[in-house]
């Protein structure tokens, strides 16, 4: 079994004993009917491929491409930090910390991995602006300092300094590709659910599709297997197929939720969301494909994804989770 089958595999472990957390089977053939209606124009056939903002991220740059997707990926969490980080350029979130990032490369080139591994608090809440002395904020840019020192670390010890030849060595295959990212501990989203073992690899998974996306396939993104990824379990995704009426919560869950109080890391409900998440996809896939439309989880991931950026999905919170795995 590849990782990618582990990870559905446990997903669907969980999400068969979950308590909090059920998919609505009856409502996928419809659900399915109206992404292609709104996203596809109606045709099954036209669904969007995943695409990164040109406008926030550093494309087409060779190298510095490389390493700008690798230092981005490295820090790409924080949305139960989000609501408290400041605006930049009218940017917040995911967008803020992609185009701030782009910003400094382009002013100061790639940074030297020997100078990351030295990166403390102060310097990196410089490079996105932020001032640190609310809690939220100076927690979240710590932690990008710790992945950044981690990432550093490791490209200095076991890639000769060279982001190019960690990407590299992945040989064209995405699952080797999250299995090098997974040798940080940052990217190692491994978690415990009663006496099952879940993989979610989310970052390291997304960090394959989105060197795909950048690289259109080729070069440092041609990865064979990249329709092998599972969805990418974070906040939004659950969020989304909530307020749609596919994943369903149980009254205290909703009500935790709701109420904007933390869902703690690594907890049953928090697994059960992300576990449920991954699941509610695998079945979206199938449907979708009854219809014609040749997708993949990934691709699915991404139209729900950019639907929850739509303003209906903002009368009702997304689990707030402080982790660094998303």
């Amino acid at each position: 079994m590849s990782l990618f089958d582990d990870i559905r595999d446990a997903t669907a472990r969980v999400s068969d004993a979950a308590d909090d957390v059920h998919i609505d089977d009856d409502a996928l053939g419809d659900y399915a009917d109206t992404l292609i209606e709104e996203h596809a124009d109606g045709d099954p056939e036209a669904w969007p491929a995943p695409r990164l903002d040109p406008d926030h991220h550093l494309l087409d740059a060779g190298d510095r491409t490389v390493a700008y997707l690798v230092l981005l990926e490295t820090i790409n969490f924080g949305s139960g930090y989000f609501p408290w980080v400041q605006p930049r350029d009218g940017l917040t979130g995911y967008s803020m910390v992609a185009d701030a990032l782009r910003e400094y490369i382009e002013t100061h080139g790639v940074p030297d991995p020997a100078d990351l591994a030295e990166l403390d608090t102060d310097s990196v809440a410089r490079v996105f602006d932020q001032e640190i002395e609310h809690d939220s904020r100076r927690k979240l840019m710590t932690s990008f300092a710790t992945a950044w020192r981690e990432l550093g670390e490791h490209l200095v010890d076991e890639w000769d300094g060279s982001y190019v030849a960690l990407v590299e060595a992945a040989d064209g295959s995405a699952e080797t590709f999250v299995d090098l990212l997974g040798d940080m501990s940052l990217f190692r989203d491994v978690v415990m659910y009663r006496n099952i073992e879940v993989p979610f690899y989310k970052r390291a998974q997304l960090a394959a599709s989105d060197f795909y996306a950048a690289f259109d396939g080729q070069g440092p993104g041609g990865f064979d297997d990249i329709d092998e990824l599972t969805a990418f379990a974070d906040n939004r995704l659950p969020h989304v197929l909530r307020m749609d009426g596919i994943l369903d919560y149980s009254e205290p869950l909703a009500d935790h939720v709701d109420g904007r109080k933390f869902v703690r890391a690594g907890t049953a409900r928090e697994i059960e969301i992300r576990a449920s998440t991954i699941q509610a996809v695998e079945a979206l896939v199938d449907a979708l494909r009854d219809r014609g439309a040749d997708v993949s989880p990934r691709e699915v991931d991404n139209v729900l994804w950019h639907r929850g950026q739509q303003d209906r999905y903002r009368v009702r919170p997304a689990h707030l989770t402080q982790t660094v795995f998303y």
